[in-house]
């Protein structure tokens, strides 16, 4: 639900109906065992969503025949998900990283205000590009609409840059003693400029 918006009851459904659109992402999704319904859901959530109905569950024999390996299939189940914690932690680090060199170095040619602007607006593009290379790669793999999913990513990150870079002037305005890089790591700025 944190990751993608949308809100399944039961990943580990044996029961589903796929659109005949979808079989291509059925076919090409990763994974075996539990796993791979964690790996096709979260896919399909990008491109169509899931409408859930509620059905009666039914056991034979206390659920006898189930081989699901509490440790090992959970783990299998959460992969993707700790994939896109990963890539998400990586994508802060790089952008920070990136944001403190071009700053230092771009402050030697140009005043603040503007190699504030340049190394904001090229750390936030080179690591939410970089990361969306490894979110459809390792994650999400939706062979089609990736046009479409990489035009919301994007404006997404604009719109997120736009709206940090006048608190990250304001902050640097009030703090000029103070490193910009130090508001880029807050918390409370992470969901504004990054």
């Amino acid at each position: 639900h944190l990751s993608t918006g949308s809100i399944v009851s039961d990943t580990q459904s044996g029961l589903r109906a796929i659109p005949k659109a979808l079989f291509p992402l059925a076919l090409s999704a990763p994974g075996e065992r539990y796993d791979y319904e964690m790996c096709f859901l979260t896919s399909c959530v990008k491109i169509w969503g899931i409408y859930e109905i509620t059905i009666q569950t039914i056991y034979e024999d206390n659920n006898a025949v189930s081989h699901f390996r509490m440790i090992p299939d959970s783990m299998r189940i959460y992969r993707p998900l700790w994939i896109y914690l990963l890539i998400s932690i990586f994508r802060f680090a790089s952008s920070l990283l990136l944001f403190h060199f071009s700053y230092q170095w771009l402050l030697g040619y140009w005043l603040p205000p503007v190699a504030l602007l340049v190394s904001s607006s090229a750390s936030t593009a080179f690591s939410a590009g970089l990361a969306m290379l490894f979110v459809f790669a390792l994650v999400f793999y939706s062979p089609g609409r990736r046009w479409r999913q990489t035009a919301h990513y994007l404006m997404m990150m604009v719109f997120l840059d736009v709206a940090g870079l006048p608190l990250l002037f304001l902050f640097s305005t009030a703090f000029p003693n103070v490193s910009p890089l130090l508001f880029r790591s807050w918390p409370i700025s992470k969901a504004l400029t990054f």
